[in-house]
């Protein structure tokens, strides 16, 4: 019986990570290995590795060729994973944690902080629909797990603003949207995506196509560049 996935080693948990989603069958080349090892010596989570090699591979989706396989090599993701490292070192600075430990006193600054944002974002919005959705989000936070974990909550708020935002938009513009979005995925398995890594690009695509249409960039995202 193989280890857990929490429990093997760090290069073992990036090569399947990386295998599974780029749908290939392949094995790491000795240059990604070390690449890898860069990453372990250094310290850079295992989430935010995942989170770059996602985000390299929507970025390759959106400016490449319709014919060009998703790049089957670690290297090519590398820059990728530097951007989501840099962030992940703001966000320790500035009290929102991408890891398993938080400062117990930063915690309720932090959600009074997506508190507020909530409460300007609910203010500022003349359309009642939108309005509606952040007034959701804000009793969300009002009602969340004692138990669940900051940055867990956080993103769940986004995602749910997200799909909210898609799910009152007027007909067309929501179902323009959501064919974008199915494209984008249909386009991406054709490419070499694995099946795996549908869930992680399907968030993503949906974030950024909230983002494009209606301004909307996430609490996380908004905490990160603006906490102090």
């Amino acid at each position: 019986m193989g280890l857990p996935a929490q429990d093997q080693p760090y290069v073992e948990q990036v090569e399947a990570f990386f295998v599974s989603t780029i749908r290939k069958g392949l094995m790491l080349r000795a240059a990604d290995v070390e690449v890898i090892r860069d990453w372990q010596a250094r310290q850079v989570p295992l989430e935010v590795v995942r989170r770059g090699i996602i985000a390299g591979v929507r970025e390759f989706l959106l400016s490449s060729d319709p014919n060009e396989p998703i790049p089957a090599t670690l290297k090519y993701y590398r820059t990728r994973v530097e951007s989501e490292y840099e962030v992940h070192q703001r966000a320790v600075e500035r009290g929102l944690i991408f890891g398993t430990s938080m400062d117990a006193a930063a915690v309720p600054d932090l959600l009074d902080r997506a508190k507020d944002l909530l409460q300007k974002w609910t203010a500022d919005e003349a359309i009642a629909t939108r309005k509606a959705v952040f007034e959701g989000a804000l009793a969300r936070l009002g009602s969340a797990d004692e138990d669940e974990s900051t940055l867990a909550l956080l993103e769940s708020l986004d995602e749910f603003i997200a799909q909210a935002l898609i799910e009152t938009a007027p007909g067309p513009t929501a179902d323009r949207i959501r064919r974008r979005i199915e494209q984008g995925l249909q386009d991406a398995v054709s490419r070499g995506l694995g099946r795996t890594a549908m869930d992680d690009v399907e968030r993503s695509a949906v974030l950024e196509s909230v983002a494009e249409e209606f301004g909307y960039l996430g609490l996380v995202k908004t905490l990160v560049d603006t906490a102090a």
